[in-house]
């Protein structure tokens, strides 16, 4: 390891069976135990060059890091969210109500701020670029959007959603 940047360096290294080999030694203190430390030469084929060893371990973290991508899923079935109206909560607003409703998008109003209805009336619904999740939405196409409803004392209330999902 070289002192003054900490980085592992190229040197000589004795693998499990005695034989000298040049490749990345790990120092004592890392090692955890005594001796010359140990190489890459020891796990990656001990008469394998150090080129080969090299790009074996990169291929090796490029495939690892590629299962290691996060994975974003979301749960479709049924919810223990309340089943409410348009009409409902326009008639008797509660803030930080929890709410789940079925109908469109019929128009978009401005940033994040769409138009939703369920038939029984129009509410202002606030959506996230991201809540729509590479999903192509029009007025024709049904969602279910879980969310809060929010109040406020000059406008009336509006969705907060936290979730869209198609219904097929």
């Amino acid at each position: 390891m070289d002192a003054v940047s900490g980085l592992a360096v190229l040197a000589p290294a004795r693998t499990l069976w005695g034989e000298q080999r040049y490749g990345f030694a790990v120092p004592v203190a890392l090692a955890g135990g005594g001796g010359q430390g140990f190489s890459l030469s020891s796990t990656l084929g001990g008469s394998m060059p150090v080129h080969s060893r090299i790009r074996l371990w990169l291929a090796s973290a490029a495939i690892a890091g590629i299962f290691t991508v996060p994975v974003h899923a979301q749960y479709s079935g049924p919810s223990a969210k309340p089943q409410a109206s348009v009409a409902g909560i326009l008639k008797n607003p509660v803030d930080d109500q929890d709410v789940r409703l079925q109908g469109y998008l019929l128009r978009k109003e401005g940033h994040e701020k769409y138009i939703f209805s369920d038939g029984t009336g129009e509410i202002v619904a606030e959506i996230k670029d991201k809540h729509f999740a590479s999903q192509r939405v029009d007025e024709k196409t049904k969602v279910e959007i879980v969310g809060e409803v929010d109040t406020g004392l000059r406008r009336p209330p509006e969705i907060e959603v936290d979730s869209l999902r198609l219904v097929e």
